[in-house]
């Protein structure tokens, strides 16, 4: 209970100094309830939307019609700026601007600055001549002037190159009006500028090449490559050089035809069997070599054949033992191109058994060899004659031992 008392006293206690905190507030301010710092700034706030809100701006032209209606909003109320006579303007297709007028002033230079009121609007206007200031107060309407544009004509100079052309491009030149516009005008490829062309034969003559290069480029090339055709004039033989004429035609018209002498080598010889076949000259280096199939051996009585590398044709005459043999001895041919000679056996019976040599003569040299002769073959009489006399030997050579034994014997 006591404890009650206690908690009511300090309640009504509280409400008493709040009540007389409220009174003593009211009467400071003289009865009246006092705007706060924040509440201040709001309405500051608020008449610098006004004003901005009545300052509007038309476009005019030069007869007062209106071109369009445009908002202030480059003229910002809520901070400090100036905006002079250079300060841009709405662009407006086919109008030039003049001037901004306020009423019948007309404006070189708008400031807005700001004080305790709120935003303060300057304007430096011009009349005949003279400057002057006027305050605004935002709720008059700016007109931007403009006077319709007469039509342009374009005035173009002489051009400048841009880009340059080259023997196969295309270049282009730029000219310019003293309004900016720009228009522009192809080069066309200057084309090649050749030099005159060169001609190059190969070594062997079997090829001429033409070329010409561009005096602009020398990357620029045209060249053509062909074979000539020949012609004769003097035919080469084994031993003497020919000559004949070469003529290099081109397809491309800009090369000329080409012409020129050449040498032919002379042919040299074809030697076989000691004679050239194209002229038929001697070998001078043939030394003829004679062969025969039987090992250098002619059996008595039986045909003999030697051949010799040695032309046919350029047979003169064979030789034994260095003495030369009647033709009827022996016959001749060709085999192969060489000389084919066959002694007959009726020859080979006159020759003695043993070594002897023979030799083909030719035009172009002399083969000779070695061969021997074998002893005639025994017939069956004088086999048995032989053995006959063969007895007869071995008889009397026992009788003549016989015969001395017995001498012997009798001395004794």
């Amino acid at each position: 209970m006591k404890h009650g008392k206690i908690l009511l006293s300090l309640l009504l206690t509280l409400a008493l100094l709040m009540s007389m905190s409220t009174f003593a507030l009211a009467e400071e301010v003289g009865g009246e309830t006092a705007q706060t710092p924040a509440e201040d700034a709001v309405t500051e706030e608020a008449v610098v939307e006004e004003a901005a809100a009545k300052m509007t701006v038309r476009c005019v032209d030069t007869d007062g019609a209106t071109l369009r209606d445009q908002e202030a909003d480059y003229l910002d109320l809520s901070k400090d700026q100036v905006l002079d006579e250079k300060t841009s303007r709405p662009a407006i297709e086919g109008y030039t601007y003049q001037k901004t007028m306020v009423g019948n002033d007309e404006i070189v230079k708008l400031s807005v600055s700001h004080d305790e009121t709120g935003a303060v609007i300057t304007a430096t206007v011009r009349q005949s001549g003279v400057e002057s200031e006027k305050k605004l107060s935002g709720s008059e309407t700016l007109l931007f002037v403009y006077e319709k544009a007469a039509e342009h004509v374009h005035s173009f100079d002489e051009g400048k190159v841009t880009t340059e052309p080259s023997c196969t491009e295309k270049g282009v030149k730029t000219f310019t009006c003293s309004c900016g516009e720009t228009k522009t005008e192809e080069i066309p490829a200057l084309g090649h500028d050749w030099n005159e062309p060169t001609y190059t034969w190969k070594d062997d003559n079997s090829e001429c090449t033409a070329l010409r290069t561009c005096k602009r480029d020398a990357s620029h090339t045209e060249s053509e490559t062909v074979k000539p055709a020949e012609t004769v004039t003097k035919e080469a033989t084994c031993t003497e050089k020919g000559e004949k004429t070469l003529k290099a035609a081109f397809t491309n018209e800009a090369f000329a035809e080409q012409s020129k002498s050449a040498e032919i080598p002379a042919l040299g010889h074809d030697f076989a069997h000691g004679r050239c076949k194209r002229c038929d000259g001697i070998d001078p280096n043939f030394k003829p070599k004679l062969t025969d199939n039987t090992n250098g051996h002619a059996s008595w009585g039986t045909d003999y054949k030697v051949t010799s590398d040695a032309a046919r044709k350029d047979f003169q005459k064979l030789l034994i033992d260095g003495q030369e043999i009647a033709s009827s001895n022996y016959s001749v041919a060709e085999v192969n191109g060489n000389t084919v000679v066959t002694v007959k056996g009726s020859a080979i019976k006159t020759l003695k058994v043993g070594q002897h040599s023979i030799a083909i003569v030719s035009q172009t040299g002399t083969a000779q060899r070695n061969f021997s002769v074998s002893d005639k073959p025994k017939t069956g009489d004088e086999t048995a004659a032989l053995w006959t006399g063969l007895l007869l030997l071995s008889a009397l050579g026992c009788g003549a031992v016989t015969l001395t034994a017995r001498k012997k014997f009798s001395a004794e």
